[in-house]
C-alpha cells in the first residue's frame, strides 16, 4: 500500500528568487578578490613566476 502525503504548499520565494541575490553577493565579493591576486602577479618579481615552457 501506498504512502500518501500531504501536498506542500506553495509558498516562500521562488527559486530565481534567491538564486539570483545568491549568485550576484558572490560575483561581488569575488571580484575583489581577483583584482587583488592579479595585482599580486603583476607584482611578483619574476624569480617567483612559474615558467610554464620547461
Amino acid at each position: 500500500m501506498a504512502m500518501r502525503f500531504p501536498k506542500t504548499p506553495n509558498k516562500g520565494p521562488s527559486d530565481m528568487a534567491i538564486f539570483f541575490p545568491v549568485f550576484g553577493t558572490f560575483s561581488y565579493g569575488m571580484y575583489p578578490i581577483d583584482k587583488g591576486n592579479k595585482n599580486c602577479r603583476a607584482l611578483a618579481p619574476a624569480s617567483m613566476v612559474i615558467d610554464e615552457t620547461t
